[in-house]
Formats: structure tokens, C-alpha cells, sequence
């Protein structure tokens, strides 16, 4: 059987939801679709169908370290400099 899938969320927590909004839409440019007190739905530019969904985590455990997004991009060494000029720290 051929597999279909209608779309694509990653899911990404943070402790401070709407600075993780502001680096989302400000610097990569994704757009909110939906938006509650909890939870961000966000349109990545370029894709129909690719979300990423910002989820509050208000408990006292340490943020979760072993989440990521991978976002392809046709210019690595542009996108770089983008983020650096918007002091995102790269590694």
C-alpha cells in the first residue's frame, strides 16, 4: 500500500513561548495558522503542507535537549549569515 500523509509538524517546547514566536515568524519567516495560549501552529515558507508547532512547557523540569527542526535551505552559507545578523548563535 502507497502511503500518503496530508502534512508534516514537527514539534519544538519552550519555556517562553513568545520569544520562541518572535524567532520563528521575525527571523525564519514562518506565519502562524492557528494560535492558542498553549500551543503555535506555524506555516514554513516555501512548503504547502510543513508545520511546526511551539508547545509551552511550563513544568520545573530542564527544557528537553534532543528535540530538533531541520530545515533545508538552498544556500547554507547565506542562511548563516541571516541568522548571525539576527545574533542567533550557530555551533
Amino acid at each position: 500500500m502507497e502511503m500518503k500523509y496530508r502534512n508534516i509538524i514537527s514539534f519544538v517546547w519552550s519555556k517562553d513561548i513568545e520569544r520562541s514566536l518572535r524567532f520563528y515568524t521575525d527571523i525564519l519567516g514562518c506565519n502562524v495558522v492557528f494560535q492558542s495560549q498553549n500551543w503555535i501552529e506555524l506555516a514554513v515558507p516555501g512548503l504547502s503542507t510543513g508545520y511546526l508547532a511551539i508547545n509551552l512547557d511550563s513544568s520545573d523540569q530542564p527544557i528537553r535537549k534532543n528535540e530538533f527542526v531541520t530545515l533545508g535551505v538552498d544556500d547554507l552559507d547565506r542562511f548563516a549569515t541571516h541568522l548571525t545578523a539576527h545574533k542567533v548563535k550557530l555551533r
